[in-house]
């Protein structure tokens, strides 16, 4: 594939179609190698953040932790864009800031690290687990609902975003679009929408 040249995703798709053999590989651990560089690197060093560690538990060994932050991102600058399936979506992603030069790795650390702070602190380790288990749509839309809110230049009281995810959760439309058809562009537009709405 020569162009565009930063999206490799015949690349991508030649490799998981011949990773067969032994143990395959995970989408975002195909992602490392044939993206590598600084957003990579990047990725695992706000993968360490303690606020994160705490609320998704320990590392995890097929790098599921890292493809969360990098769909976090995705949808938070170019959700307009997205179409499915979604590891197509977060090839792009990667590819298309592959060395940081279209938004910083301090923009990028800066807003990962402020919001994962602040829904930690006002939710605790069990936040994006409106049941037991880690809802990954939950993070997407709720991180991206609040990094929103924080990007105007306000900021919300621990007690408003508590207040604000726990209404936004028991929305029966949002909990649709975080259980039914999560990766469906009108179940992300909706949750995001009504994640932004609910933290603006």
């Amino acid at each position: 594939q020569d162009d565009p040249s930063e999206d490799q995703s015949s690349i991508y798709y030649l490799f998981e179609r011949i990773n067969t053999g032994g143990t395959p590989l995970s989408p975002q651990e195909i992602r490392t190698c044939l993206f590598f560089g600084p957003f990579v690197e990047l990725l695992a060093t706000l993968n360490m953040n303690d606020c994160w560690r705490d609320i998704f538990g320990p590392v995890n060994n097929r790098m599921r932790d890292q493809e969360l932050i990098l769909r976090y991102f995705g949808l938070l600058y170019s959700r307009e864009q997205y179409q499915r399936p979604m590891k197509a979506f977060l090839n792009k992603t990667l590819g298309h800031n592959r060395n940081l030069n279209r938004i910083s790795g301090s923009d990028l650390g800066n807003i990962f690290n402020d919001t994962i702070s602040r829904i930690h602190h006002a939710l605790g380790p069990k936040a994006f687990r409106p049941q037991r288990a880690f809802n990954a749509a939950v993070f997407d839309s709720v991180m991206v609902g609040l990094s929103s809110r924080l990007l105007t230049g306000t900021t919300p009281k621990s007690e408003t975003i508590a207040s604000r995810y726990a209404e936004l959760t028991q929305d029966s439309d949002y909990y649709m679009a975080v259980t039914k058809s999560t990766a469906d562009e009108e179940m992300v537009a909706r949750r995001l929408e009504l994640a932004i709405s609910a933290f603006r």
